[in-house]
């Protein structure tokens, strides 16, 4: 079972110029719990991400 490799995709929902779909995805994790962290902690860092550029452009 050492040679599984896991993966975790996240959807940042779609991009308004183009409309298509923008997700981030990483893999090579250990565990699903690992993948599932990381994805967490992605998911977390594109949400601050969108509000400092809103605030940018208050």
């Amino acid at each position: 079972m050492d040679s599984l490799i896991r993966a975790e995709a996240i959807d940042l929902g779609r991009d308004p110029e183009t409309g298509k779909r923008k997700q981030i995805t990483r893999r090579g994790f250990e565990s699903k719990k690992d993948a599932e962290n990381a994805a967490a902690q992605l998911l977390l860092k594109s949400k601050k991400a969108n509000i400092s550029n809103l605030n940018k452009s208050l």
